[in-house]
């Protein structure tokens, strides 16, 4: 019953509210004498919609980044989880454009990756991320020296080798 207050703890039920902040609100409490007094409710927030997300764009494949950074937009801010085989370090979104550096990810397919956002209110939404490749690039430094390049690291080319270079190029 919103009509009658007892005396004691009393509590009350608002009729339906939009989504959205709502400070300043009062409730007037009329005793048998018909004297008011007014209380001050605190400012709060109903937010029932789940933040939207998108990827702002794929992330490249096939990629030499075993560091690859996923571009996402948030229509809220709140926490970040990752799901199957990519995860980061980062653990929250802003509002707007974000972008994530993925922890570092082996030569391969990646189709099973997936972000969970939970807003602040606890409203939560999942993105399946685009699929990507990961394909890391063999080059071939001096005598007999292998090394994996990758967009993050940037090798000189040199020769140390006692073979005339012709044995090398035609």
């Amino acid at each position: 019953d919103n009509r009658n207050a007892y005396q004691g703890n009393n509590s009350i039920t608002l009729s339906s509210l939009e989504d959205g902040n709502y400070t300043n609100c009062l409730l007037i409490v009329t005793d048998s004498n018909g004297k008011n007094t007014t209380l001050e409710i605190n400012s709060f927030t109903i937010d029932s919609l789940a933040p939207t997300i998108s990827e702002i764009e794929n992330i490249p494949s096939p990629n030499q980044n075993i560091n690859p950074v996923l571009r996402i937009n948030s229509s809220e801010s709140g926490s970040i989880s990752y799901l199957g085989s990519c995860s980061s370090n980062i653990s929250t979104v802003n509002k707007g454009t974000n972008h994530i550096t993925l922890n570092a990810l082996e030569e391969g397919i990646y189709s099973n990756c997936s972000i969970t956002v939970t807003d602040n209110a606890g409203n939560i939404s999942n993105m399946d991320l685009t699929p990507f490749e990961i394909k890391i690039i063999t080059i071939y430094k001096g005598d007999l020296e292998w090394q994996k390049a990758t967009a993050s690291k940037k090798y000189e080319w040199e020769i140390n080798s006692t073979f005339p270079a012709s044995d090398y190029c035609n």
